[in-house]
C-alpha cells in the first residue's frame, strides 16, 4: 500500500503537471490566434482559462482568468459571421459568467449569464440548453431545470457526460423525474 504522503505528493505533482499543461496550451493557442484569429480558437482560449481556475485557490487569480475568458469571448462575438458560431460563443460566455458567480457569489453574474443565454433559448443547442438548466439550478428553479433538461434529452447531439459533470444539477439527481430523464442514456 502506498504511504499517504507519497499519494499526496503524487497527486500534487499530477495537478501541477496539469496546470502546467494548460498554461502551455494557452501559450500555444495565443500564438496560433495571432496568425489565425477564428471564433473556434477564441472559444478554446477562453475555455483553457476557465479550466485554469480549478488550480487556483486565490479568488483574485480566478477572477482574473475569468475576466480574460469573458473578454476573449465577447470580442469573438462581435466579429462572428454566422448564427451557429454566435450560439456556440454565447453558450461559452454564459457559462463563463456562471463560473464568475460560483467564484464571487455576486448576483450580477447570474443576471449577465441569463442575459447572454436566455435570448437563445429557442435554439436546439445542447450547450445553450445545458447552460439554461445549470443557471436555473443555481437559481433553484426546479421546474425550469426539468424543462431545459427535458428539451436537452430530446436532442440527438446531447452529451450525457456533460449533464453528469454539471455540479449545479447535484441537488436534482435524486429526483424521480431526473432519474427518468437519464434512464434511457445509462448503460
Amino acid at each position: 500500500m502506498t504511504h499517504p504522503s507519497v499519494q499526496s505528493s503524487t497527486i500534487q505533482h499530477s495537478i501541477l503537471q496539469s496546470s502546467a499543461d494548460i498554461v502551455r496550451k494557452i501559450g500555444e493557442t495565443d500564438q496560433q490566434f495571432l496568425t489565425n484569429p477564428t471564433p473556434e480558437l477564441a472559444k478554446i482560449r477562453a475555455h483553457l482559462r476557465v479550466q485554469l481556475i480549478q488550480f487556483s485557490h486565490q479568488k483574485t487569480e480566478q477572477v482574473y482568468f475569468l475576466t480574460e475568458a469573458a473578454a476573449l469571448l465577447e470580442i469573438a462575438l462581435m466579429e462572428v459571421g454566422n448564427f451557429a458560431q454566435h450560439v456556440e460563443l454565447s453558450a461559452a460566455l454564459g457559462e463563463t459568467y456562471l463560473q464568475f458567480y460560483h467564484v464571487t457569489k455576486e448576483q450580477r453574474y447570474l443576471v449577465i449569464s441569463k442575459q447572454v443565454i436566455k435570448p437563445l433559448s429557442h435554439c436546439d443547442s445542447p450547450d445553450i440548453l445545458l447552460a439554461l438548466a445549470r443557471l436555473s439550478a443555481t437559481e433553484k428553479h426546479s421546474a425550469l431545470v426539468k424543462h431545459w433538461l427535458s428539451r436537452l434529452m430530446q436532442l440527438p447531439t446531447m452529451d450525457v457526460n456533460s449533464i453528469r459533470q454539471a455540479a449545479e444539477l447535484d441537488l436534482y439527481r435524486h429526483e424521480d423525474w431526473f432519474k427518468e430523464l437519464l434512464k434511457p442514456h445509462l448503460h
